[in-house]
Order: C-alpha cells, then sequence, then structure tokens
C-alpha cells in the first residue's frame, strides 16, 4: 500500500498476510490485555494462543468479502494494525443492520503518538470509500482520552455511549459508539 519515513526509519503499510497472524495477535494481547491485568501468569500464554487462532482463521477465511486487516512494519517488525469489516455493530443484544466497522486498532507501545494509528485509519477511510461504504463505526473506551481525541480529530462524532463490562472491573465502564461519514452525502 505504501511506504515513508518515520524518524530514519521505512514504513510500510500493507495488508496482513496469514503469516503476520501471531505477530498481530501478540500486538492485539499486549495492547488489550496487557499481562498485568491477569492474576496468573499462566493464563497470558492461552489468552495469546486463543487470539493467534482467531487472527489466522479471519485472515485466511474472513467472514465478509469486505474484510481488511492492515499492518504496519518498521524494520521488519509489526508495530500497527487495525480491522475494517462489513458487520453488524458488536455489542447490541438486539439485530443491528450490517455496517463498516473498525475493530482492533493497536500501536506497539514503543511507537504510539507518532501518527501511526492516524495512518492506519486514513488507510481504512480509503479502503471504505473504495467499497462505496458512506459510513464508518468504531468504539472506543471513554476513559482512553488519547484515541477519543484522534478519532474527533479526524472528524468521528458520538453516536451513543453504551456500559461494558468486564471481569476485570467491579462496574461497567463507558464504551463510546463513534460514526464518521466518508463517503459526500
Amino acid at each position: 500500500m505504501g511506504k515513508l519515513t518515520l524518524e530514519g526509519n521505512q514504513v510500510m503499510l500493507r495488508r496482513a498476510e496469514r503469516s503476520d497472524a501471531q505477530a498481530i495477535a501478540y500486538l492485539l494481547a499486549e495492547s488489550f490485555h496487557p499481562p498485568e491485568e491477569y492474576v496468573s501468569q499462566w493464563l497470558y500464554p492461552w489468552i495469546r494462543m486463543g487470539m493467534v487462532w482467531d487472527m489466522e482463521g479471519r485472515l485466511t477465511s474472513p467472514s465478509s468479502t469486505r474484510y481488511a486487516c492492515l499492518v504496519i512494519l518498521i524494520r521488519g517488525v509489526i508495530v500497527a494494525t487495525v480491522e475494517v469489516s462489513q458487520r453488524g455493530i458488536p455489542g447490541t443484544w438486539w439485530s443491528s443492520p450490517e455496517v463498516f466497522y473498525i475493530a482492533n486498532l493497536a500501536v506497539a507501545p514503543g511507537w504510539r503518538r507518532q501518527g501511526l494509528a492516524r495512518l492506519l485509519l486514513n488507510a481504512v477511510e480509503q479502503t471504505i470509500q473504495s467499497w462505496q461504504a458512506p459510513r464508518v463505526y468504531l468504539h472506543v473506551m471513554a476513559q482512553n482520552q488519547a484515541a477519543v481525541d484522534l478519532y474527533k480529530s479526524l472528524g468521528y462524532a458520538v453516536e451513543r455511549v453504551e456500559q461494558a463490562w468486564s471481569v476485570w472491573a467491579p462496574r461497567p465502564v463507558a464504551k463510546l459508539l463513534l460514526s464518521k461519514w466518508v463517503a459526500s452525502r
């Protein structure tokens, strides 16, 4: 998809391949399920292994013909990823119409706040436009202010506030459903 330079490092943005599944899954586990959250360290390898199997399945047999997983590599290592697909909005207990949904945007801790997430989101929006989709949705935890600020700076707006339960939190936490029109209305 493209190459550019960041602080002297060549940055490559491309579609993920099946051989990327483990690196993507490990990045997602590190970003969304850091090992310090778990009471027992023996549980963490099982979580990562399950995420690898899940990612391999999505990369080899996506549930939608409109699915893309993008990665950014620096010095040959995957440091950022995002997925987009046509699907129902997750977390709704009622029937949800199929929409274009961004999921699993993750950047390795050492590479955050350097524009990689913005680069991925711009590439996702180009992909969605090629699918002739008018609008895209995503969820973000309300307390993740850096992510909320990024999405708002790119034109995403809050559709609704939801409550999400976690096995690690004693009470629900706020989750925002955001959307953006990517085609002219």
